[in-house]
C-alpha cells in the first residue's frame, strides 16, 4: 500500500496522568471502534518531518490514531525524566481515557517506547495488539552500539536514581508472557539501535506474532520511499478492524 496524504486536523486532546499533570495528544478520529496510541521513543516524534503524514496514512486504513507526548516531554505537563515506569502508567492513563469508546486498542511503540508498550501489554488487559518499530528491549552491551552503551553508563552514573528504572524493566519485561498479537518491526539500516534487539524480542515473544525487517530503513522508518516496504504495518492495523 502507497502513502496516502490528505489534508485533515487532528483534535488535541487532554488526559490527566496519576500526578494529575496534563499529557498532550492528537486524536485523527475515525468511524471505527479500533483505536491505534503511537509512544515516542526518549524523544517526542510529532516535530519530525513526515511524521503527520504516516498517522494520516495510518488513519486511511479506518482506525483513528492518537499519537502523545509522555509527561515531562512536548506539550504534556511534568519533570522531564526517562522513566519507564512513569510511561507505562501514562499509557495506562490513555487507555482509560479511551476504553469506553473504542473496543480494540492496538498500542504502537518506536524506539524506546516499544519496551513501554510490551510492558503495558502484560499490564492492561484492554490491550488487544501491539506493533514495535525498532524497539529498544536490552542493556545487554552486545545489543547496542558502543556509543550508545557508554551513555547509558555514564547517565546511570551520574543519576543513580535511575537505578530503581533498572529494577522496575527487570522485574515487568516478560516477552514470553506477552499473548496480545505482536507484530515486530525494524530497520536493516537502523544506526540507532541494534536489530538484534527486535530479533531477540521477537524470539521471546510465544503467542502469535510477526517479524517484518525493512531493506534500507532506517530507525524512524517515517520516509516515504520506504513505506511501500511496510506493507504488514498496514495490514496489521486494518485486519480485524472494529466498525
Amino acid at each position: 500500500m502507497s502513502g496516502i496524504v490528505y489534508q485533515m486536523k487532528p483534535e488535541r486532546v487532554i488526559i490527566l496522568n496519576d500526578k494529575k499533570e496534563k499529557l498532550v495528544g492528537y486524536l485523527y478520529k475515525n468511524t471505527s471502534k479500533t483505536i491505534v496510541i503511537i509512544c515516542h521513543g526518549v524523544e517526542p516524534v510529532l516535530g519530525f518531518p513526515g511524521v503527520t503524514d504516516v498517522f494520516e496514512t495510518y488513519h486511511s486504513i479506518g482506525v483513528s490514531v492518537f499519537p502523545f507526548d509522555f509527561t515531562g516531554y512536548g506539550e504534556s505537563e511534568g519533570k522531564k525524566r526517562v522513566s519507564l515506569k512513569q510511561r507505562v502508567s501514562d499509557i495506562g492513563k490513555v487507555i482509560d481515557h479511551f476504553s469506553q469508546d473504542y473496543d480494540e486498542i492496538i498500542l504502537y511503540g518506536l524506539s524506546f517506547g516499544g519496551i513501554s508498550v510490551a510492558i503495558a501489554a502484560n499490564t492492561y488487559k484492554k490491550v488487544a495488539k501491539i506493533i514495535t518499530i525498532n524497539g529498544f528491549f536490552s542493556f545487554n552491551p552486545r545489543k547496542m552500539y558502543g556509543n550508545q552503551s557508554l551513555a547509558i553508563g555514564m547517565y546511570l552514573l551520574t543519576h543513580p536514581e535511575s537505578w530503581s528504572e533498572i529494577s522496575y524493566w527487570l522485574t515487568h519485561f516478560r516477552g514470553k508472557g506477552i499473548s496480545v498479537p505482536t507484530l515486530v518491526v525494524y530497520g536493516e539500516a537502523d544506526t540507532d539501535v541494534k536489530p538484534i534487539q527486535s530479533l531477540s524480542f521477537f524470539n521471546r515473544l510465544q503467542g502469535r506474532k510477526e517479524l517484518v525487517g525493512v531493506p534500507g530503513g532506517d530507525h524512524l522508518l517515517m520516509n516515504k520511499e520506504q513505506w511501500p516496504l511496510m506493507h504488514a504495518i498496514y495490514e496489521w492495523l486494518a485486519e480485524g478492524v472494529k466498525k
